[in-house]
This record gives structure tokens, sequence and C-alpha cells, in this order.
């Protein structure tokens, strides 16, 4: 849909837009976060970012926030689907956590690999 300029204030986002996904490799436990805002114009940016780095209250529970970059030149407002994606490394995990600017954050459960995938993933790391 398009329409007229307006101030635009943030991207939309909902939980059923994102996974996140666990595998393991060279002893290392990796997440893999991948999700979409819907942007209110084309050339947004989106990257997930730490909350904490210092203690952790819920060790099950990564923070992350989305932090939004809107475009510099958006004359028409056309809603836009925003792809976001985030590695990172983390042994306890089971649900990401993300921070949203000015609304509440939404939860995302980590899936884990399948026994036989998470064996083949033993294996070839030897």
């Amino acid at each position: 849909m398009t329409r007229p300029f307006s101030p635009v204030l943030f991207c939309d986002y909902r939980a059923v837009r994102f996974r996140a996904t666990a595998v393991r490799s060279c002893g290392s436990r990796l997440i893999r976060i991948v999700g979409s805002g819907l942007c209110p114009s084309p050339g947004w940016t989106l990257a997930l970012v730490p909350v904490n780095g210092g203690v952790v209250p819920h060790p099950d529970s990564l923070w992350l926030a989305v932090r939004e970059t809107p475009p510099d030149d958006a004359v028409l407002r056309a809603d836009t689907v925003t792809q976001v994606e985030a590695i990172v490394e983390d042994s306890a995990a089971t649900e990401i956590v993300i921070q949203l600017p000015g609304r509440e954050p939404l939860a995302v459960a980590v899936a884990e690999p399948a026994p036989d995938q998470a064996a083949a993933g033993e294996l070839i790391r030897g």
C-alpha cells in the first residue's frame, strides 16, 4: 500500500516473523536469529544488537534489541518488509527476547537441531 508521506515512527514486529535456530559447530553452540519488520517505507536498515553485556539474571534468555535506521530520503509511504539477521554464540539460551523501540519485547523460542543433525555436526567436527 502506498500513501503520501507522513511522519515515520517505527517498524512493526510480530513474534511469528522471527525464527531462532541453534547449531553446534567446532564445539560451540551458535544461534541464528532471522526475522523481519514491516517498515513504513523502503530503505530502512534493521540490526539486532546485544542488550546486556554484564550480569544476566536469566541465563536461559538471550536479550537483543532491534536498532532501526530510517532512510534519509523517504518520500512515499509504502509498507515494506525489511529483513534482519544475527548469529550469536550462546551455550544455554532457550529463548531470544527482542527489545523493540517504545514497545513490549517479544520472545522467540530457540529451536534445537534434531538428534541426527546434531550427531552429523559432531562427526564433521571430528
